[in-house]
Formats: structure tokens, sequence, C-alpha cells
């Protein structure tokens, strides 16, 4: 049974308010990368582009409100709408990303699998609980439907990095944009990647 739950009463510890958070989320990370348009009452009808480039940067693996890290989700949502990803490695979220891209190996990673998202952050099951009460939305993945996702794109970037990625850089160069922990050559190599993707001249910093 859906529930409304009013602002002025919502507790955030409820179990139908946090399933909200959860579904909200998850939504919203969707509409921002394709983009949507807003009617606004007696004004013109809003449009917000899709996403064509992001830089990823951090990500929590625990204690978030989702049913996967956000970070996560980005890259399932990037894949599905063929935007494009430049992977960094400041936070832990983006460092095991770049792990997992960069690996060679053939096998399902471990920190792609339920149990290993269940381990690091627990609240996720009470959300898998609710969400054999509460109705999912059409477009809102839960844990497993999405890192199932998330590994696909995984098994086709290992094949082919930058190609997958779209990154306007060679191999090489991704996996060193992925690893680096050098700002200054995460800049550049991202400015590279930007004006040759978009045939554009980026005056130097």
């Amino acid at each position: 049974m859906d529930v409304i739950v009013p602002d002025e009463v919502a507790c955030y510890k409820d179990e139908r308010t946090l399933f909200n958070q959860a579904v909200t989320v998850s939504v919203t990370r969707r509409l921002a990368t394709r983009g949507m348009s807003i009617d606004l009452p007696d004004a013109p009808t809003e449009v917000i582009p899709a996403i064509s480039d992001r830089i990823v940067l951090g990500g929590k693996l625990d204690n978030y409100s989702g049913f996967l890290p956000g970070i996560f989700e980005n890259l399932c949502r990037h894949w599905s709408w063929v935007v494009h990803l430049y992977p960094g490695r400041v936070w832990r979220g983006a460092e095991v990303l770049a792990e997992i891209l960069t690996d060679k190996g053939s096998g399902r990673p471990e920190k792609l699998t339920e149990a290993w998202i269940l381990q690091q952050n627990p609240s996720v099951e009470k959300l898998l609980e609710s969400a054999r009460d509460f109705t999912v939305p059409n477009g809102v993945r839960l844990t497993s439907e999405a890192l199932d996702a998330l590994y696909g794109f995984v098994v086709k970037a290992r094949q082919d990095l930058a190609g997958t990625l779209n990154t306007g850089l060679t191999d090489p160069e991704t996996c060193e944009l992925m690893l680096t922990r050098d700002v200054k050559e995460a800049v550049r190599l991202t400015l590279k990647g930007l004006a040759k993707r978009h045939q554009i001249t980026i005056p130097p910093a």
C-alpha cells in the first residue's frame, strides 16, 4: 500500500520516509542525466539539458540513503544514456570504481555484489525489505539489478576503456587519469579529453 507522508509530520527514521528518500535520490539522478523539462505555472517551460560530461570525484561507500552508492548508480546512468565520464580518485568511491575498471581480471569483483554492499551499509537491507511492501516506481533499480547493470558496463569497459568511457584519451591516458593522485595531472588529462571530444581549444591555465 502506498502512503503519502506530509512534510510536517515526516520522521526521518520512519521506514516509509527512508524508502521515499532512496527512490527520490535514484529518480533525481536519472532525470539529471537524461535531461528534463519543468512546467511552471504562468511561466515558460524550463528545459534542463542532459548531462554531456561529468567529472566523478569522491563518493560514499557507507551511510548513504539510496539502494547503492550514488557514484555506482551514476555510472549505471551514464552507461544507459551514453553520456561521458571522467573518473577521478580523490575519495574512496571513485577509487574503488577506478580499481575495478582498470583491473584486467575476468571475474566479477566482490565490490559489485549485494553482499558487499550490505556489509558496507546495513541500512540498504531495510530499504530492500521496504521495497516488498511499497511500490517501486518504474526506472528505479534495486540493488541487485543495478549492480548487474554496472558489472555489464565494467566487462565492456575492460575491453575498451577509453572507447567505452568516451574520454577522448588513449587507454593509457585514461588509466592514468583514473589512478593518478596528482591533481595537476588529472586536470591536464581531463582538459585534454574534453578538448578532443568537443573539438575546442582550451587555453592554458
